[in-house]
């Protein structure tokens, strides 16, 4: 499983018991220092100081991608950037692995639930990716995409 912008790995420890390994990444070092002091107890569980727009550092696919309230804050938010992400995090996925998109969501009447739906869509725009559920409640937009089997 792989966390994307686990921030203090607070889902990222919630996972844990139900995966065999489980990767947060984070653009903040003092974030990822916190999560990993936290998470002492979980010898499945491991971090790493990284910025989701570069290169990654390690070359593993994974079953399982979450990102949760991290892709709004990219500036500038274009559908070109956001299509490219969603390439790049696609290509990370294993064949039928999943994709777990939440973001804040206020049923559209909002900026900021505008730039949700902005970025849900552009996930569903990714050629290898197939929606499979998506959530909308007060408060959050929960989309959940599946990888193409090869």
């Amino acid at each position: 499983v792989l966390d994307i912008g686990c921030g203090l790995g607070a889902f990222t420890r919630k996972l844990a018991p139900f995966s065999e390994h489980i990767l947060g990444t984070d653009i903040s070092a003092e974030a990822i220092g916190q999560a990993q002091r936290l998470s002492a107890a979980h010898p499945n569980v491991s971090y790493s100081h990284e910025d989701m727009l570069e290169r990654p550092r390690h070359q593993a696919v994974f079953a399982l991608i979450i990102l949760a309230d991290t892709l709004y804050y990219i500036d500038p938010l274009t559908d070109v950037r956001l299509k490219s992400i969603a390439r790049d995090i696609s290509s990370r996925l294993a064949p039928a692995g999943l994709l777990l998109l939440v973001n804040h969501y206020f049923f559209g009447i909002d900026a900021a639930s505008r730039a949700t739906r902005k970025i849900h869509e552009a996930f569903r725009w990714a050629p290898t990716l197939t929606c499979v559920a998506e959530h909308r409640r007060a408060f959050f937009l929960a989309t959940l995409l599946q990888r193409a089997e090869v």
